[in-house]
């Protein structure tokens, strides 16, 4: 009788285990997210909009490290894109630039790769409306 009396101890303080290990790793992932969303947040300004007057000096994105992850972002996107879905995809894979990268300097970025060849210019943004650009096939 002791034997199975301890063999089902056994068992329960396993269960016990493995449901703890699930709760921490469970408030490990909320966590993570609530922190994800406390730096979105500190990027928004007083009426709503992202903007530079909340950025810090040592907030900023160093000298053509954003072109360098805009390129990062060209080569995985396959489709055609906006400067939005450019910007998830940097945030995406550099979850630190969260609300620090300004949208006007990727947008102007993308208009010099426009000029160079680089993409191509499907859409012209109007009012409301995203620009919506095309990534130029290699050939070779």
């Amino acid at each position: 009788m002791a034997t199975n009396y301890d063999r089902l101890k056994k068992q329960a303080r396993e269960t016990r285990d493995a449901k703890i290990a699930a709760a921490k790793a469970e408030c490990a992932k909320a966590l993570e997210a609530l922190e994800l969303v406390r730096r979105m947040d500190e990027g928004v300004g007083k009426n709503g909009r992202a903007g530079t007057s909340g950025r810090e000096s040592s907030q900023r994105i160093a000298r053509g490290v954003l072109s360098r992850h805009i390129e990062e972002a060209l080569s995985s996107v396959s489709a055609s894109f906006t400067t939005q879905h450019i910007i998830n995809v940097i945030v995406v894979a550099h979850p630190e630039l969260v609300g620090v990268i300004p949208k006007p300097s990727v947008a102007s970025a993308l208009a010099r790769l426009v000029a160079a060849g680089k993409i191509e210019l499907m859409e012209p943004g109007r009012g409301r409306r995203h620009a919506v650009f095309v990534r130029q096939i290699e050939e070779g």
